[in-house]
């Protein structure tokens, strides 16, 4: 299927789903042939994450759950004093 740049443009939506269906998309500009998108081979496939997931302090949420630290690695201030304190003391 060939498709110019603007109409490719106004409904990329659309293309990308024929691409990701398997279907061949050429883009042209004034009718010669510029790029072509298709689909990935499933082992190019990456979740936008996954160079995060090598790093050993990035941990993945669940649905439902909250991110953070679980609660026994939790800082706990004392009154009175701010984080923003405790950051310029350390950078110190």
């Amino acid at each position: 299927m060939h498709v110019a740049v603007r109409e490719l443009k106004n409904r990329f939506s659309e293309y990308l789903k024929y691409a990701q269906a398997g279907e061949e998309i050429i883009v042209t500009t004034h009718g010669n042939p510029v790029a072509r998108l298709t689909r990935l081979a499933p082992n190019l496939q990456l979740r936008a994450s996954q160079p995060l997931d090598k790093l050993a302090w990035v941990r993945r949420g669940q649905a439902g759950k909250k991110l953070g630290l679980p609660a026994a690695q939790r800082i706990r201030l004392t009154d009175g004093v701010s984080l923003s304190d405790l950051l310029r003391e350390d950078r110190a």
